[in-house]
């Protein structure tokens, strides 16, 4: 996994988390993070209120989770966790590492 890479995974749980203890009023929150040799995937999920993604907001956090994800070849999801909450998946590609 490149620098840039695990920069990017950071950044993203750093701004979810940010937007969860400000907006979300979740009482829990997990996060997760899985791989193999061809991908990591970062999984943060919430029980707070949630929040429609097409209403317009002046705020860059989520747009900048995605610009992180999409400059390093990989994808940010952000959704409606099941009943209630947000989920946010940040999936990448790694390369196998060199021996």
């Amino acid at each position: 996994m490149t620098p840039e890479v695990e920069n990017s995974l950071f950044r993203i749980a750093q701004e979810a988390l940010a937007n969860t203890v400000k907006h979300s009023q979740a009482g829990h929150l997990t996060i997760s993070i899985d791989f193999d040799e061809d991908r990591v995937r970062l999984t943060i999920v919430d029980d707070g209120t949630g929040f429609n993604q097409n209403e317009k907001s002046d705020g860059i956090g989520v747009k900048g989770m995605k610009s992180r994800a999409v400059a390093n070849h990989g994808t940010l999801m952000i959704g409606p966790n099941n009943p209630s909450g947000t989920r946010i998946t940040a999936t990448f590609t790694i390369g196998k590492p060199h021996a």
